[in-house]
């Protein structure tokens, strides 16, 4: 992962029903599952590219992402917060939408990369922009973990990214993040 890429994380809160989008893998304590990883977003904007905001909705307790500064602050009172920039429309073959739902029973934002991730409850998708799918993370760049030249980052299918070298050969704790968990839906 180079320097001009952030990682975009989902958490789940079931004590307030939210699920939360940003570039920080350190939620507030009511978001208890997760983080996720579903992608990657531009540190610095590039031609084509546009802003993905943060909201936060005290009435709704509702997280919001946004490429639009004119989100109702009646309902989002707080934010924008500038999480980094996407691509207004899909660039080459490697990217992936990142997509956006609200559920009128649950009152929950929904941001997610899998058509197939969205649940039933949740109404018409809008597509936010293009970012880069996790299967292009250089994890020893991430974690600046210096392994040898031979290791080799796989995504497995428990979902989690397992790190192959002779140093580590199984789930690796790095000594700067966490486990790296791959968002597929609930």
């Amino acid at each position: 992962m180079t320097k001009d890429m952030r990682l975009l994380y989902l958490s789940w809160s079931e004590e307030i029903k939210d699920t939360k989008t940003q570039i920080n893998e350190n939620f507030e304590s009511t978001y208890t599952y997760g983080p996720w990883v579903i992608g990657m977003i531009w540190a610095e904007s590039k031609p084509g590219m546009i802003p993905l905001y943060l909201y936060w909705s005290d009435v709704r307790k509702d997280s919001l992402l946004s490429t639009k500064l004119d989100i109702p602050a009646s309902i989002y009172n707080k934010g924008p917060w500038l999480q980094g920039y996407v691509f207004k429309d899909k660039g080459d073959g490697e990217m992936i939408p990142l997509y956006q739902s609200w559920s009128e029973t649950r009152k929950d934002t929904r941001v997610y990369t899998d058509p197939s991730a969205k649940e039933s409850m949740y109404g018409n998708s809008v597509i936010l922009g293009y970012i880069r799918p996790i299967k292009t993370l250089n994890i020893a760049s991430l974690a600046s973990y210096s392994q040898s030249q031979e290791t080799d980052a796989s995504i497995t299918q428990t979902t989690n990214v397992k790190i192959q070298g002779h140093k580590c050969d199984t789930f690796c704790p790095f000594p700067i993040i966490k486990p790296i968990h791959i968002f597929r839906g609930r």
